[in-house]
């Protein structure tokens, strides 16, 4: 769990604070703590970033927009990450203007070789996949912001808060997860999401009659009206700043 800053009464929470997952553990500014991907040998957890104010209107979700992150994450968020085996265990944390989860291993990773940390890197983008999170985010170099300072990214001051515990994680239900997001990516958006291998109506035609399903194996959806549909296509109905196509999206892992 991130430490959290407690400060006096009279004194101003520290500004925009951040703690590295990464080699020594460790507070301090942006600067202070940012780690290039060939410097680090040591991993005790990855962050995911999911930012409410990028989701459209209305969708599959039935999103209201314009919400704060805190009511964001109780209306559309809580629920789906604890029917999800694996998120379930994340740490959320309000991070001013948007929402970190923060999954933490009960013993760090070590590694040898660079090659193995790129590898990392590109396991905790799979990851990223299985949820509407922010399609530009890094990976195993993120950090979150530390719960009781303050955000003044955008100007005004915003208060860094906790809104539920992390449970640590092994290493062995993480390499679990991901094969199962390389194996069926689309089934487990859609159990994690809506509770269900399937949705009704389609999102992507709006048809009562409509249904959308994986296919493939879980690496499609298909849609018994309107044809089948891959990743992106899904995701540009929940996010504004996903490509309203039906091509592949740039940010997209490669699972193969």
């Amino acid at each position: 769990m991130t430490k959290e800053f407690s400060h006096s009464i009279g004194t101003d929470p520290p500004h925009d604070i951040f703690e590295r997952l990464v080699n020594t553990p460790d507070t301090g500014t942006l600067r202070e703590m940012a780690t290039a991907v060939e410097n680090i040998t040591v991993v005790r957890g990855f962050m995911t970033d999911i930012d409410p104010y990028h989701f459209r209107e209305g969708g599959p979700l039935g999103v209201q927009a314009g919400l704060p992150p805190t009511e964001f994450y109780e209306r559309y968020l809580r629920v789906p990450l604890q029917r999800s085996p694996f998120w379930k265990n994340a740490e959320v944390i309000c991070t001013g203007n948007g929402l970190a989860l923060v999954q933490r291993f009960d013993e760090p990773l070590v590694f040898r070789h660079e090659t193995d940390v790129r590898r990392f890197d590109i396991q905790v983008k799979i990851a990223h996949t299985s949820l509407p999170s922010d399609p530009r985010q890094g990976g195993v170099c993120q950090m979150p912001r530390v719960p009781g300072s303050v955000n003044t990214k955008y100007g005004q001051p915003r208060p860094v808060v906790r809104l539920a515990e992390g449970i640590s994680i092994t290493h062995k239900q993480f390499e679990e997860f991901v094969e199962r997001v390389i194996s069926e990516p689309m089934t487990s958006i859609l159990e994690t999401l809506f509770g269900a291998p399937q949705i009704c109506p389609c999102p992507l035609c709006d048809r009562a009659d409509a249904r959308l399903a994986p296919v493939q194996k879980g690496k499609a959806l298909r849609c018994n009206k309107c044809g089948q549909h891959t990743m992106a296509r899904f995701y540009a109905t929940i996010l504004t700043d996903r490509e309203p196509n039906n091509q592949s999206n740039d940010n997209e892992v490669n699972y193969e």
